[in-house]
């Protein structure tokens, strides 16, 4: 057992609050189910460095979005996909992906205040054609995703619903997320 531990950089996290996420399907594939569980909790370094690097070398400054053998989209090494359109939500299959606890309280969260939520796969085309998408993780909870391989998602910054989202986790546990992050850059 290893365990390694590095600061949370709130400058580099804010950055991605108010510019939001530049996502990219690498050459890297997702982990098959069948070789290891995306229930589990690990995350080989190795293969999530070259993921980002090749997304980054195709499009400036973009984070990998890891694709699965049937090409639906799954995760980052930072969180979960989510997409909006027509305002309901939809986040790749929890058999997919890393079931983490921000997925799932984003989810709760958004049935409570009558967002419905669908698990179902998602396409690059859904990503593009999508009204606005974001991520979720611990680190930094709700966060935009303004672009895919270059094209703008929705009108290129956060969506009314995301920032609903936003709002109402920072509601729930009594601090403004945003404004942390804005107060660290």
């Amino acid at each position: 057992l290893a365990v390694t531990l590095t600061p949370i950089s709130a400058r580099r996290y804010g950055a991605i609050h108010h510019e939001g996420f530049h996502l990219a399907v690498p050459d890297v594939a997702a982990l098959p189910a069948a070789t290891l569980s995306p229930a589990v909790k690990t995350r080989s370094r190795l293969h999530w460095y070259l993921a980002d690097r090749l997304a980054a070398e195709a499009y400036s400054g973009a984070v990998a979005v890891l694709a699965d053998g049937a090409g639906g989209l799954t995760e980052t090494n930072l969180g979960n996909l989510f997409v909006v359109s027509g305002g309901s939500v939809r986040t790749p299959p929890a058999d997919h992906v890393l079931p983490g606890l921000s997925r799932r309280f984003l989810i709760g969260l958004a049935e409570s205040v009558g967002i419905p939520v669908v698990e179902a796969p998602i396409f690059p085309k859904d990503l593009l054609k999508a009204d606005e998408a974001f991520v979720t993780s611990s680190v930094i909870c709700v966060a935009p995703v303004t672009k895919f391989e270059g094209v703008e998602i929705g009108n290129g910054q956060a969506g009314p619903l995301t920032t609903r989202l936003l709002d109402e986790w920072s509601r729930r546990v009594g601090v403004s997320i945003a404004e942390q992050f804005l107060a660290a850059q």
